[in-house]
């Protein structure tokens, strides 16, 4: 089975990806034909074609966006795979932790279960008074007891590694990992995630700053391009071209953009600086 957050990260990162190709739009082509008397008694057939290129300058900031989008959510990716490495190496510590604490209070009530039967028999023959027997009985009560909460918590501990594997069918922890290189190779990895979730932060601050010249390049004028042709009671040969451009007049909306996008910056900076 899959792991369901590490999962979805990678379905993120393949959803920007696929949102990478709308940087460059050209937009929809607008077809129209006319017939009637348009110019005078005669009948007009009249074509058109008109096309809108967008503006450059937007299109291109788009563009160097949402690559840095990307590769934001290449490395989230990455820091849910070291999360998710993190999180099944603490369960398998844990479990290993709490199994061996339970072997061990098992052997201890074994080795008190003798002391019972001992103390019983010394009882009976009379070598020893009711006060001992129920001294070494008591204490293995409370050690049969802690055996039990043992036994609980290594099976919490197994079903939380469980959850995490997505499955219930994988060996038992080996002690021999306690080994001292094996608890460095754990420091290493700490270090290693530390400066992953630094990385994204600073990938972050990239996006929140071309957001910001994205913003701003609403303000360009965008570009239009047109061919006509048109006939004229059946005489052909009349077509024609124009350009257009469009000016982004009130930019009240435009403005108010750039502003949140500068606010989303100056956040990501302050992150960026608080984690260094």
């Amino acid at each position: 089975k899959k792991n369901i957050e590490l999962e979805n990260a990678r379905l993120r990162l393949e959803e920007t990806k696929s949102l990478k190709k709308t940087a460059w739009d050209l937009g929809t082509t607008d077809v129209q034909f006319t017939r009637g008397q348009i110019d005078g008694p005669f009948v007009d057939n009249n074509t058109s074609i008109w096309q809108n290129l967008g503006s450059i300058f937007e299109q291109h900031a788009r563009s160097q966006w949402m690559n840095q989008w990307v590769n934001r959510q290449e490395t989230a990716f990455f820091l849910s795979q070291r999360d998710l490495e993190r999180d099944v190496s603490l369960a398998w510590y844990v479990l290993l932790w709490r199994q061996q604490r339970l072997k061990l209070l098992e052997y201890g009530l074994s080795i008190y279960r003798d002391a019972v039967r001992i103390a019983g028999l010394r009882y009976e023959s009379g070598e020893a008074n009711l006060l001992s027997k129920v001294v070494v009985e008591t204490q293995f009560e409370d050690l049969r007891m802690r055996s039990q909460e043992a036994r609980t918590d290594r099976d919490v501990a197994k079903e939380a590694l469980a959850v995490l594997l997505m499955t219930s069918d994988f060996e038992p922890p080996d002690p021999e990992i306690f080994k001292e290189q094996q608890l460095f190779r754990q420091i290493h990895r700490g270090t290693a995630e530390q400066n992953l979730q630094m990385e994204l932060m600073h990938k972050e601050l990239m996006v929140a700053q071309h957001d910001v010249k994205w913003q701003r390049s609403q303000f360009a004028p965008s570009l239009s391009a047109g061919y006509w042709w048109q006939s004229l009671d059946e005489i052909k040969g009349y077509d024609g071209w124009q350009v257009g451009i469009q000016i982004p007049l009130w930019r009240r909306s435009l403005g108010a953009q750039v502003q949140a996008s500068k606010i989303r910056r100056d956040i990501a900076k302050n992150q960026v600086e608080q984690m260094s």
